[in-house]
């Protein structure tokens, strides 16, 4: 077995999709799980990029830059380490880990604009599949990228990892079967053939076993979108932990599961669905024992969850729905 070896981050290229402190999120949870709408809320401090409807020219007016434009002509793959990835019903019940490989070829990179199209294999499927994709890169190294065909939406940092950029992506494939995925792109160099997709994939350096305690912890949600019916919480418990990828169950004033991914920064990648219903997503940061919780795309929204203990069990969480209901806590 392959020795891990130790991450090296550039300080610098912290992701700031919610910078904001605790309090500010935790506030405004506060306020949209209370009637109020997103328009009322005030925006994120240092949010680079914002709701998906806003043009890429309204994301580059105050940080556009030169800075990636050396991506141009570049190459983009997942590295063995990375390749894992869970595939899901749209209920998200009971994920299944299969292999992903993705190549980019960026063609054109320019103020902050990038273009390209993009190769993907899994061990699932023995077609690949070929998409164009645009996207923005801020100043601070925050991306955003939009496939065509199946539709994706990829959001993520460029990280300065072991000596290299690496751009370190959350995602997840809308269709029949969804597919979430969580990886460091790494730069494809002459000569260097990408690997195919496999399953299992080996252990390696570039995991997320730092959440590994995520295990049999039960968690508050709270969200401004999620919950009908007057409910504004729920109470999910996190089931299964690997490398990177989390999922469980919950109840609120219905049933819903969850999957997600978490980085080694401790950024957020949530899908929800609400009993058996089309997933919800949310992007955002693990900060001690709050996960602070923004909308990934869609209607705009905020939430929070919270920890509340380990081995809660499913009827606990249910007497803990059925207080906070009660009381309107």
């Amino acid at each position: 077995m392959r020795a891990r070896r130790a991450l090296a981050f550039e300080t610098l290229e912290s992701r700031s999709v919610l910078s904001a402190d605790v309090s500010q999120v935790a506030f405004m949870s506060s306020e949209l799980a209370g009637g109020a709408t997103p328009s009322d809320v005030p925006p994120l401090i240092g949010d680079d990029i914002g709701a998906s409807e806003q043009s890429a020219a309204t994301v580059l007016s105050t940080s556009a830059s030169t800075r990636w434009d050396w991506l141009e002509g570049t190459g983009w793959y997942v590295l063995t380490e990375n390749l894992l990835a869970y595939s899901a019903p749209r209920d998200l019940s009971n994920p299944t880990p299969i292999a992903d490989q993705t190549i980019w070829n960026i063609s054109q990179s320019s103020g902050g604009l990038i273009s390209g199209n993009a190769v993907t294999k899994t061990s699932s499927s023995s077609l690949p599949t070929t998409t164009s994709f645009s996207g923005v890169v801020t100043e601070g190294g925050q991306v955003r990228m939009y496939f065509e065909e199946p539709e994706i939406t990829g959001i993520g940092q460029m990280q300065f990892v072991e000596g290299e950029w690496r751009v370190q992506m959350q995602m997840v494939t809308d269709s029949a079967v969804l597919v979430t995925h969580w990886a460091y792109m790494s730069l494809l160099q002459p000569g260097t053939t990408p690997p195919e997709p496999s399953d299992p994939t080996p252990p390696g350096s570039f995991r997320s076993d730092e959440w590994r305690w995520l295990v049999g912890t039960d968690w508050i949600l709270s969200d401004s979108m999620l919950f009908d019916g007057g409910a504004h919480r729920g109470v999910f418990g996190i089931d299964s932990f690997h490398n990177g990828y989390f999922w469980g169950s919950g109840t609120s004033n219905q049933p819903f599961n969850v999957l997600g991914s978490i980085t080694p920064e401790g950024n957020v990648f949530l899908l929800i669905s609400m009993n058996g219903a089309n997933p919800q997503s949310r992007t955002g940061l693990l900060s001690g024992d709050m996960m602070l919780l923004r909308t990934y795309e869609d209607q705009p929204a905020v939430g929070s969850a919270w920890l509340v203990g380990s081995q809660v069990g499913p009827s606990s969480r249910l007497l803990m729905t059925s207080f906070l209901a009660a009381t309107g806590a």
